[in-house]
């Protein structure tokens, strides 16, 4: 008796597996799909933004939207870069001198993301024609390219065009 309910049991769940696998080729092809984090786009789009704003409006305004917290941070991390007379922002997360995990050396990445987008959140896209706040801004590029693109690289022109006033295609 055990090994008979042993053999239903065993068949029970090899059946299971074998319903549960898809044999159709397009979902097959989707799911092996490579995934673009939708993190990394928000903060790749974010920090592109937040680097133009230096650019195109007043540095010392902007700073003054920040905390000093805030703004320790984005000098300590390597993301904000005095220069005497003017700031420069740099983008390319690789560059900065963050910690990616607890317990590394250097302002916990996190802090430097919350920074950027509190700098976001308090001032506007100003040179595409209108005003629109930074934050609203990138929600609007996520909105229409969220899941549009296979690769990083795309999505990096993507936004990059974006941010240029650009139709982000």
């Amino acid at each position: 008796m055990a090994k008979l309910l042993q053999k239903c049991v065993f068949t029970l769940a090899s059946s299971l597996a074998l319903t549960s696998c898809s044999t159709d080729p397009e979902e097959s092809e989707i799911d092996s799909r490579p995934q673009v984090s939708t993190i990394r786009i928000t903060n790749t789009a974010s920090a592109l933004t937040a680097e133009r704003m230096f650019v195109e409006q007043n540095q010392d305004g902007l700073i003054e939207t920040l905390t000093e917290r805030q703004e320790e941070d984005l000098l300590e991390g390597g993301v904000l870069i005095d220069e005497g007379d003017r700031y420069t922002f740099e983008p390319d997360p690789d560059l900065w001198t963050v910690a990616a995990l607890l317990g590394e050396p250097g302002v916990p990445i996190a802090r430097v993301h919350n920074a950027i987008h509190a700098l976001l959140f308090a001032n506007n896209v100003t040179w595409c024609g209108g005003e629109i706040r930074g934050t609203e801004f990138v929600h609007e590029y996520m909105e229409e390219f969220k899941e549009e693109f296979e690769t990083y690289e795309e999505y990096e022109q993507s936004i990059a065009d974006y941010v240029d006033c650009g139709t982000g295609e």
